[in-house]
């Protein structure tokens, strides 16, 4: 069985073609959700992944719970 974190690391990690998709389509989902948001800020970095999220999540001012709820909502 995969865990969760596991599951969210998974949606941020477009190494492939159909993952690329996904990412878009999640960016585009925070981008509403989160309108102050800019392309820069989601911007993804091979292997920098985990600094994007925690930057995301200190522009969002949410604890760390709140982001993990949002990811996973994705």
């Amino acid at each position: 069985m995969v865990s969760r974190s596991n599951n969210s690391a998974k949606l941020f990690s477009p190494s492939t073609p159909s993952m690329m998709d996904r990412w878009i389509e999640q960016k585009a989902k925070l981008k509403k959700k989160y309108p102050n948001l800019t392309n820069n800020d989601l911007l993804y970095s091979e292997g920098k992944k985990n600094e994007m999220l925690e930057n995301l999540r200190l522009k969002l001012n949410l604890s760390k719970e709140d982001w993990k709820k949002v990811i996973e909502k994705l």
